[in-house]
């Protein structure tokens, strides 16, 4: 149940106390507080090696909580003009969420926008999997975003790392000729919310 303030939040709790319900409080402020975006990352023994959007980060094994992944949806905004061609698609994203025990702000790994060096696998999901069972891999795990129908709002700005300032060489996608782009769509704050009420309730066990 999350709430805007302390006082709403008593109140709700005491509203359904009364009607029978033990209810879990949780601070609006605390599911959305913003995540560390990854920018690289690199194994180094047992310990997760990052840099993120605010600073260097690591991940130690059995400091994490909470492992959370999820597909997200990329799409252009309907526009009331068709398009001659409309056969531009959007890549879909997949985040991890990592959840740490002594940390409030989780880390977030965009898996089409992290460097990661040699990768063995010669894939990023792969590796990213194979990271997390050598440092998380005690720490619950939860798929189940791809259950939810998607809630589109506009998509936030790419982080500022490598891999993002190549992929935009070749993003303008439809409209690229236009003087205003078409706008990009996403579900990743719906993710974001999603993997803020689990971590905060299971804190609270």
């Amino acid at each position: 149940m999350p709430a805007a303030s302390p006082e709403d939040a008593e109140a709700e709790a005491r509203r359904l106390r009364a009607a029978g319900a033990a209810p879990l409080v949780v601070l609006e402020a605390e599911v959305r507080a913003p995540p560390l975006v990854c920018l690289e990352g690199e194994l180094r023994g047992e310990e997760l090696v990052l840099r993120t959007s605010e600073g260097a980060a690591t991940l130690a094994r059995g400091a994490a909580l909470l492992v959370v992944r999820g597909a997200i949806t990329r799409e252009y905004q309907p526009t009331p003009r068709p398009r001659r061609l409309a056969t531009a698609r959007l890549a879909e994203g997949f985040r991890v969420h990592v959840h740490r025990r002594a940390e409030a702000r989780t880390l977030e790994i965009d898996a089409l926008n992290l460097e990661t060096g040699f990768a063995a696998s010669g894939s990023v999901r792969l590796e990213i999997d194979a990271w997390l069972q050598t440092v998380a891999g005690d720490a619950p795990r939860d798929d189940g975003f791809a259950r939810l129908p998607p809630v589109l709002g506009p998509a936030a700005p790419e982080p500022k790392g490598p891999l993002a300032a190549i992929g935009s060489l070749g993003a303008a996608g439809p409209g690229a000729g236009a003087s205003k782009p078409p706008l990009v769509l996403d579900n990743l704050e719906q993710f974001r919310f999603y993997s803020g009420c689990l971590a905060a309730l299971v804190r609270r066990r």
